[in-house]
């Protein structure tokens, strides 16, 4: 049990609150049941917080209020510190729990959240992951790539990724038609960002001078999208809240890499599954005109994606193929 001075411990802005390191009458510092070094977090920074000019938040007398003082209740002037080490915990790395990975890029290549490869070459809007925990919906539109006379080639990318959680706000991010410029969209209206991060309703959104935008959801869902060549890449972390919540072409996290070509009703194809078969459970994903959460402001975009799955696309690859 602690029975030392705690001692304030400052790391960041002066607006934060910081840790307690606590020591003995020794002078060495408390250790604690998960960690090498006894450091339980602050409520009150010792200089206040803002507005640390109103009531209660004074500087000094916060963090004595709120820190300190319970403190000395519960472990000098009392036999009570369990209390205030099973309230306050140590605040070390060692309980993280790292986010699953699952990401999308090129043409386009898939690496579900359980570790598996594979590549669907399909031409449509599609759900990414869905999710019935915090209503998590990611979609992802594919677009063929152009030639340099202006000709379209047998191969896809994503031109544009649209995601919501719950009732928050939809945002899109997406690529001019050019496959040049990255623009966001906020519920289908263009967003201008005058700063580097914005919070909105429901989501965080951080837009990298990289080419890259990151919404992060209350849910601790993130995706990052990113400009990379002439299409984006997707990569979408889930904490463990997730594992048994998800579906689409990122797969069932669960660790299980068997099930990740699960269909809408519940049918799995192995994961060694033909191309025929993966064309198949792409498809299966295509969005609906009432589950879409696109913005078809061009008529180019009414038109080339009136149709949610190009079914012929599949025979157009390797037609194209077979010609070379």
């Amino acid at each position: 049990m602690p029975v030392g001075l705690p001692h304030p411990r400052f790391s960041g802005p002066k607006y934060a609150a910081g840790q307690q390191c606590c020591y003995d009458e020794s002078g060495v510092q408390v250790l604690t049941s998960d960690s090498i070094g006894g450091s339980t977090p602050d409520r009150g920074h010792d200089w206040g917080s803002p507005p640390y000019r109103k009531p209660p938040r004074v500087p000094g007398f916060s963090h004595w209020l709120y820190d300190v003082i319970s403190f000395y209740y519960c472990c000098l002037w009392s036999d009570n510190c369990q209390y205030y080490m099973e309230l306050r915990p140590s605040s070390d790395c060692r309980t993280y729990k790292p986010p699953k990975v699952a990401s999308a890029f090129g043409d386009p290549h898939f690496i579900t959240f359980d570790g598996l490869s594979y590549t669907f070459k399909g031409k449509g809007e599609y759900t990414v992951v869905d999710s019935t925990y915090k209503s998590l919906v990611i979609q992802a539109r594919t677009q063929p790539a152009i030639h340099a006379n202006g000709s379209t080639t047998s191969v896809t990318g994503f031109s544009s990724v649209s995601m919501k959680e719950g009732s928050s706000d939809v945002i899109e991010v997406r690529l001019t038609e050019d496959l040049v410029t990255l623009e966001v969209l906020l519920n289908q209206e263009l967003l201008r960002f005058n700063r580097t991060w914005i919070d909105l309703k429901g989501v965080f959104l951080f837009y990298g001078s990289n080419k890259g935008v990151t919404a992060m959801f209350p849910s601790g869902a993130g995706v990052e999208v990113r400009g990379r060549g002439k299409f984006l890449s997707i990569s979408v972390l889930l904490p463990e809240e997730f594992m048994n919540q998800t579906q689409g072409l990122m797969g069932v996290m669960n660790n299980n890499p068997n099930d990740d070509f699960t269909l809408r009703d519940g049918r799995v194809f192995l994961s060694n599954s033909t191309s025929e078969e993966l064309f198949q459970f792409g498809a299966d994903w295509a969005v609906t005109d009432g589950s879409s959460l696109f913005t078809y402001d061009s008529q180019w975009l009414i038109e080339n994606y009136q149709e949610k799955h190009d079914s012929n696309f599949f025979t157009h690859i390797f037609c194209s193929r077979g010609s070379q």
